[in-house]
């Protein structure tokens, strides 16, 4: 399955927080696509994932970053929605520099060192 995502540096770094080993796996497959994005709408509170046939909205606490909720759809008007909202940040985003996951002690400092490097077209 591919799978694409985008972060803030920020919440990618609390992601390696919880698991370093695990999100650098995944984020190293090469059906693993992660893109940094500095301006993400809502990023401390909510966030979705779409997929073939249907989308999952994730409501997290905004203090603790825990998830709250999450409503899962296969509502084409609701697929519809996230693709258009999608599309314009994945546009903006850039790549994650996997090189920079070789060390542990990875942090979005590094991450953010690799602002210049060329983004999807």
């Amino acid at each position: 399955m591919e799978t694409e995502v985008i972060y803030t540096p920020p919440v990618f770094e609390t992601v390696l927080s919880w698991d370093a080993a695990a999100a650098t796996t995944a984020a190293r497959c090469e059906n693993c696509t992660v893109l940094l994005h500095d301006d993400l709408p809502d990023d401390a509170r909510c966030g979705f994932a779409i997929f073939e046939d249907r989308v999952a909205l994730c409501c997290h606490d905004r203090d603790t970053g825990l998830l709250r909720a999450i409503v899962d759809t296969d509502a084409p008007e609701a697929i519809a929605w996230a693709e258009s909202v999608y599309e314009p940040y994945r546009r903006e985003a850039r790549p994650l520099d996997r090189d920079v996951l070789a060390s542990d002690e990875s942090s979005c400092a590094e991450l953010d060192r690799g602002r210049t490097a060329s983004r999807p077209s």
